[in-house]
């Protein structure tokens, strides 16, 4: 058996999403990957410090032809419908600790949103799958706060879709059968 392959075997129940991520990454992908995401979890997981601050640690560090990239994934249930206008989006202030890891590493910095239900308008049908955006390079198309919680949010069309998309949310969706 692989050594990724054990590793992904080791992984606790209600990590499908970052698992499957993670072999797709090893698997179709030329990169080499660190998975961070099982630390997170711990009541006293490791972080990133400064003088002033601490910075959760994102779920894979991933490095390809000399670069390091940081990925954090986010499954999400629905997509948002706001005044017409389809996104998604997540906690603001990962975002901006996020962003601030970026800029202190020289890294990009990606965010897969993985939607595993599809959502209907009056003119469009948004497919579940898996949408990605370089927050280094894309703010948020808008901050809003929903339920005491500041969120930072994308619209769908400032997304795009990952290549392997369709791979991921069928994996997922056998591991969902399989329950």
């Amino acid at each position: 058996m692989s050594s990724h392959k054990e590793f992904t075997n080791s992984f606790n129940k209600g990590l499908e999403v970052e698992r499957v991520l993670f072999d797709v990454l090893i698997e179709k992908e030329d990169v080499l990957v660190k998975p961070m995401f099982q630390l997170g979890m711990l009541p006293n997981s490791p972080k990133y410090f400064s003088k002033t601050s601490q910075y959760s640690i994102p779920d894979f560090e991933v490095k390809r032809g000399g670069r390091t990239y940081h990925v954090d994934s986010k499954q999400k249930k629905k997509w948002v419908d706001w005044n017409g206008i389809i996104q998604t989006g997540y906690d603001y202030h990962h975002y901006q600790e996020y962003k601030e890891l970026a800029y202190q590493g020289g890294n990009r910095f990606y965010i897969f949103f993985v939607h595993t239900t599809n959502k209907t308008t009056t003119h469009r049908t948004f497919q579940k799958g898996v949408y990605v955006v370089d927050i280094t390079r894309t703010p948020p198309d808008r901050v809003d706060d929903v339920n005491d919680d500041i969120l930072a949010f994308w619209f769908v069309d400032h997304l795009r879709k990952y290549k392997y998309s369709d791979e991921i949310i069928k994996r997922l969706q056998c591991m969902e059968d399989l329950k």
